[in-house]
């Protein structure tokens, strides 16, 4: 059984979830409860950002489906 107590990443963090995730640079991305002007501003900021990375999953999976296409494209028309 593999021992998955020990750490294998370098870089910054606690463990290997914070050093893969970025956990500490992606919580330094929300502003301080001091700087807030209004109650909801992190709830704001959490929604969008996520949401811009959903958007760059989407781009990144249907730039990945138009090479399929491409490459499908390419071997049906060698084969003709």
């Amino acid at each position: 059984m593999k021992d998955y107590s020990q750490q294998i990443l370098s870089g910054e963090g606690d463990n290997d979830y914070a050093r893969y995730m970025r956990t500490d640079r992606l919580l330094d991305l929300q502003r301080r409860p001091d700087e807030s002007v209004h109650r909801d501003e992190l709830l704001f900021q959490i929604v969008h950002q996520s949401t811009e990375l959903w958007l760059k999953l989407a781009c990144a999976e249907l730039c990945k489906a138009a090479e399929d296409i491409d490459n499908a494209d390419r071997t049906a028309q060698s084969h003709c």
